[in-house]
């Protein structure tokens, strides 16, 4: 779950194990709440106080999965945040904004990133409103490369081209940089059919 757009992503040595714990913790729920009915069924056969004594410490580490949950931003909520971040910056013809989400090392097709940022300057303030939805992440290499996949809404026109009406579907390929922070290395979009509509 994610709340807020400034939580900054946990690093360090436990990041794999934290991804696994707060991408989908709804097994641990499962799993606590199962132990929690045996111990009181063991309580009622056996009238063991040490039973019921133990429910407590399961309902303090439900707690803690949900606060980790609650929290802690994941990977795959980053990426789809900043991925909102970059069509909100294309929305407001922020250049800068849109540049920054874009890593040094962007490469996709024959553009780098300073060729795209050419390209978008005089199409970014034809653009009336940019809006990503039904968001998709899929990991690569063990959650080293994420991939978003989105429909995208366009409204405006591009050099007297009208975008309206005319959803595609946006392929964003995010890596983490040296810094620690998920960028864009490549971008494909595609429409309807799934044919290439742009490719830098």
């Amino acid at each position: 779950m994610s709340v807020g757009t400034e939580r900054p992503p946990l690093t360090g040595p436990a990041h794999a194990m934290s991804q696994y714990f707060i991408e989908s913790p709804t097994w641990a729920y499962f799993l606590l709440g199962a132990l929690a009915i045996i111990l009181e069924f063991a309580f009622a056969i056996t009238r063991r106080v040490l039973y019921l004594g133990l429910v407590p410490l399961l309902a303090a580490l439900a707690l803690g999965f949900f606060l980790l949950d609650y929290f802690v931003e994941s990977d795959r909520e980053q990426v789809v945040r900043l991925t909102k971040e970059m069509m909100a910056a294309a929305e407001r013809h922020d250049l800068e904004g849109f540049g920054k989400h874009l890593s040094e090392n962007f490469l996709s097709g024959s553009a780098t990133k300073t060729a795209l940022l050419q390209r978008a300057r005089p199409v970014l303030p034809q653009l009336k409103s940019v809006r990503a939805r039904q968001f998709e992440v899929v990991s690569e290499t063990m959650g080293r490369i994420l991939n978003v996949a989105c429909m995208v809404d366009v409204k405006g026109t591009v050099d007297g081209f009208p975008l309206d009406d005319q959803p595609a579907y946006l392929k964003l390929t995010f890596i983490q940089d040296d810094d620690g922070v998920w960028r864009v290395r490549r971008f494909e979009v595609y429409d309807a059919l799934g044919r290439t509509r742009w490719y830098p």
